[in-house]
């Protein structure tokens, strides 16, 4: 399928501003950053902010890799994230809609790999988006999680595990 320049111009200075919004989040130097990925990939004991540091600076990476058309540059950050969000650290909620966000973000990220690892460009750059709207969403629901968290008859999958007998 064709695009046209207009449409083309559209998700460059989307995928621009993205990138844009990524480095304003991040901290430290580029070199730094190559570094700190790998250390991520191996630290046992990470937290919440660590991961999500982790998970923006591979996302840049995705970034640079689609930029430069270095696909395996793509696919190394794509299965960086996945591992990532195996961790423990990344489970900062227990509800069901949690849990299906980030099953539905690690089927999305495999997806990139794949289209990474084809050499589809197009797909790539799809699959980038879907990867950035599935964080969006689930950084939106974790915000109005929050709200709610206290809320009376909310319950969690932690707690109807425990069978407390209440």
């Amino acid at each position: 399928m064709k695009r046209s320049p207009r449409t083309s111009l559209l998700m460059t200075s989307f995928v621009l501003g993205l990138v844009v919004c990524i480095g304003a989040c991040t901290t430290g130097q580029r070199e730094d950053a190559a570094a700190g990925s790998e250390q991520y990939q191996r630290s046992a004991d990470l937290n919440m902010s660590d991961v999500m540091q982790a998970k923006l600076i591979h996302t840049q990476a995705i970034v640079e890799g689609m930029a430069l058309g270095s696909m395996p540059q793509v696919e190394a950050n794509a299965e960086a994230l996945h591992e990532l969000s195996l961790h423990a650290s990344w489970m900062v909620h227990d509800t069901v809609t949690y849990v299906a966000m980030s099953e539905s973000f690690r089927d999305t990220v495999m997806a990139l790999w794949q289209h990474a690892e084809a050499n589809d460009a197009d797909a790539v750059m799809n699959g980038y988006l879907a990867m950035a709207q599935s964080c969006l969403d689930c950084h939106t629901y974790l915000r109005e999680e929050r709200r709610f968290r206290d809320a009376p008859g909310r319950r969690s999958m932690i707690l109807d595990s425990l069978d407390l007998h209440m």
